[in-house]
């Protein structure tokens, strides 16, 4: 996967029009491709992306002093598909439980 992930919720059965689960305080695509950067490259793309006016959500921090501790921003493609670009606190934390 090169360091990246392809994100799947659990929703209970398959249907296209549960578009979003919560976690936490947050409501989150169900469906999108996960990109993972570094945090100096993650800092780069988000900061280049506001100020150039794309549409993007604020950075969402999840799993604040858990394992996996991460943050992310979701922006949509030209196809309307959705990308969450995320940077993990402790690299080696990303595919651990």
């Amino acid at each position: 996967m090169y360091g990246h992930q392809i994100t799947f919720t659990k929703t209970g059965r398959f249907n296209f029009d549960y578009r979003s689960y919560s976690l936490g305080d947050e409501v989150l695509p169900s469906f999108h491709f996960g990109v993972i950067l570094n945090k100096d490259d993650w800092n780069k793309l988000y900061s280049s992306l506001k100020s150039n006016d794309v549409s993007v959500t604020n950075s969402i921090d999840f799993l604040a002093g858990k394992t996996g501790e991460h943050q992310s921003f979701f922006i949509k493609d030209p196809n309307d598909y959705t990308v969450e670009f995320k940077c993990f606190k402790e690299p080696s934390a990303i595919f651990k439980e």
